[in-house]
């Protein structure tokens, strides 16, 4: 929670704005200003333009407690000023508590800044891994490898839609947009597509069954294909299939890295969920519900998954840790974000440069093990509390 609450306050604890000033007579409030101004709620103010926050006298001002944003450049303590050396600072209250950075940028700014990337990268990216793994997953658990009983036409037809759906996924975003894909946007888009057209030509395959009688059909085993492909997707090397997809992207953002990281980390919430279904669908409710002739998406999503989700719940909590390590890896080999972006892996890539800088290498590590730590906690306790057998 304390890291939540830092990176939803981070404007207002690091910025070089301060959250009131007077300045020729009037008032202003220029970090609340900002924040309504992404919303399109306010216009920036015109008589702060050219405004130095640092160096500027007000005739009065209330400050942030750190008066520095993460991109801010003090260029009195530029190359490198440690937190325990001296500083060309005119109040205490303007010292670097962490220290700076070859351009003069404030380490602890950099950090709480940081949280924000880390949280939402974290967060989000477990959030479509969730979505995708909860839907393969239920579908591989609970059809298994002879519920779905398909006539020949509606199997060339899903064949069919497989292959266009792998051609205007994949094929079409990247012919158009080589080396320009934003943020995944295309890719999702044609994912998308993809669905709507295995639905389209599932339904045309149902409307030539029941007009035309096909004497030979065929069980799909939908479980053994999701299995295959989890284990060939596994097969491959994470750190090389992200780096290949950030290989399609020109410019990398934090959306970007949240969809990438997103996509390659369903594998184990799906086989979880899988196993679920496997050793709920044989339980009497579930068969007394097909019974009573109830569809079978009402018995997944309110019969069936409430009862599997159990498992998710702890994936994603070690999966958010992972993500963050992920994007932090990244950054630190300098594949991460664009370099005006920072993040704790940045902090860490530039430490590289300069070994005596200690400081830069040291609080941002801290900040990345007692953030996975955190996780890693929470999903041991959820582990206790939802499953109190083991």
């Amino acid at each position: 929670m304390v890291f939540m609450v830092i990176a939803i306050l981070s404007p207002m604890i690091a910025n070089e704005k301060p959250f009131y000033c007077k300045y020729e007579g009037e008032n202003y409030y220029p970090i609340f200003n900002d924040m309504l101004g992404k919303f399109n709620l306010a216009k920036p103010y015109e008589g702060l333009v050219g405004v130095d926050w640092l160096s500027q006298e007000f005739e009065s001002i209330l400050r942030a407690p750190i008066p520095y944003s993460e991109t801010t450049q003090d260029k009195l303590n530029a190359s490198y000023k440690s937190p325990l050396g001296a500083q060309n600072i005119k109040e205490n209250r303007k010292r670097h508590l962490l220290g700076t950075d070859k351009l003069g940028r404030d380490i602890l700014a950099g950090l709480i800044h940081g949280t924000r990337s880390a949280m939402m990268i974290g967060i989000f990216s477990m959030l479509i891994a969730g979505f995708i793994g909860i839907v393969i997953g239920t579908i591989a658990g609970y059809f298994g490898d002879d519920q779905v009983v398909l006539s020949l036409p509606s199997v060339f037809l899903l064949l069919l839609a497989f292959f266009f759906s792998l051609v205007y996924a994949f094929v079409f975003p990247y012919v158009n947009n080589y080396g320009n894909i934003n943020a995944g946007i295309y890719l999702l888009k044609g994912l998308v597509i993809s669905g709507c057209l295995f639905f389209i030509f599932l339904y045309i395959g149902n409307v030539l069954n029941r007009h035309f009688a096909f004497k030979k059909n065929i069980a799909i085993p939908i479980d053994l294909m999701v299995m295959r492909f989890i284990e060939m997707f596994n097969a491959i090397p994470g750190l090389f299939l992200l780096l290949s997809l950030l290989a399609l992207i020109k410019t990398q953002s934090i959306a970007s890295i949240i969809v990438i990281i997103g996509i390659l980390s369903w594998t184990n919430i799906a086989r979880f969920v899988r196993a679920e279904f496997l050793k709920i669908r044989s339980m009497d409710y579930i068969k007394s519900a097909r019974l009573q002739g109830i569809s079978s998406a009402k018995i997944l999503f309110i019969h069936g998954l409430p009862n599997a989700i159990t498992p998710v719940l702890i994936t994603l909590s070690f999966g958010v840790s992972a993500a963050i390590l992920a994007e932090a890896s990244l950054s630190f080999l300098g594949l991460g974000l664009a370099q005006e972006q920072v993040t704790w892996g940045s902090l860490l890539n530039e430490s590289r440069s300069y070994f005596s800088a200690w400081w830069l290498a040291i609080f941002p590590g801290i900040a990345i093990f007692l953030t996975i730590l955190a996780f890693n906690i929470i999903g041991e306790k959820l582990t206790e509390i939802l499953n109190p057998k083991i």
